[in-house]
């Protein structure tokens, strides 16, 4: 078995952990890949560095990330083009969407023998819009897609549409999250706590303005438009993916939020309950 590693080494833990995981692979006679920086560290161990990380993308069978959750999301992308199975181990904080910790890595024999399993995970799409209604850009999203203004939290507009029928919100941001994302940020904002094999879209309003307004859950199908600007034509107005500024939206400009039909393949060994989980992070 090829496994693609890749450690966040900014982590407190990631090295020493980074160790243990090769270790316990090479155990398993599995072929160990890195990308070209980490030999400095690794370079007394039996994996192999490839300069190349598209190419170590393309041969792996699994990803093995290492690090916190926002590790495990931004690597999840690559898990996403390459349709490869990832797993996250955790060497940061929180771990809630992290598979294991260094007390189980263990756990890494069954992955020869393959004895795990494949929990499918949504993704949100934004795809920028012209005037004319052509995509310029499409941005993706493991646990949610945000609008919000530059620096400065202020009221904006938002025009959303939905099976063509429009309505107006006023307020801070607008959160368009997955059902993996319902228990980050979307949970922060008083969103419901959505089971992440149910592939849906949570709709929030931070700090929503006049109007009364409680998180909308959304079905895997529906495609919403949104229109966003700043009422009194000052500041920018940005979509972030994930965290990340990835776009300054104009007045002239739609977003399209929907879910890709291609799901991210998580692996599980199945000794996490979503729920269980969420109690012991959050309310222990």
């Amino acid at each position: 078995m090829k496994i693609a590693l890749l450690p966040n080494l900014t982590k407190k833990e990631s090295l020493d952990c980074t160790f243990q995981i090769i270790d316990e692979l090479d155990k398993n006679d599995c072929e160990i890949f890195l990308p070209e920086g980490y030999q400095n560290y690794f370079y007394k161990t039996r994996v192999k560095v490839y300069e190349n990380l598209e190419k170590i993308l393309k041969i792996c069978d699994i990803i093995v990330c290492v690090g916190g959750d926002g590790t495990f999301i931004h690597n999840a992308l690559y898990s996403l083009r390459y349709n490869k199975p990832i797993l996250g181990i955790n060497a940061g904080r929180v771990g809630f969407i992290t598979e294991l910790n260094m007390a189980k890595i263990s756990k890494l024999s069954l992955l020869k023998i393959g004895k795990f399993k494949i929990s499918n995970r949504s993704v949100v799409m934004a795809s920028i819009l012209n005037g004319d209604d052509r995509i310029k850009k499409k941005f993706f999203a493991i646990n949610e897609i945000v609008f919000s203004q530059e620096k400065s939290i202020k009221i904006s507009d938002f025009i959303i549409f939905i099976n063509n029928k429009s309505f107006n919100f006023r307020g801070d941001s607008l959160i368009f999250s997955s059902s993996t994302g319902s228990s980050a940020y979307s949970f922060s904002a008083g969103g419901p706590l959505v089971d992440p094999e149910i592939h849906s879209i949570i709709f929030n309003v931070i700090c929503p303005y006049s109007k009364p307004h409680r998180a909308v859950v959304f079905s895997e199908n529906t495609e919403i438009l949104v229109k966003a600007f700043d009422p009194k034509k000052k500041g920018k107005m940005f979509l972030l993916a994930d965290g990340r500024m990835v776009y300054n939206i104009s007045r002239k400009e739609k977003v399209l939020i929907k879910l890709i039909r291609k799901k991210i393949k998580f692996v599980s060994f199945g000794n996490k309950n979503f729920y269980q989980n969420f109690k012991s992070k959050f309310y222990s």
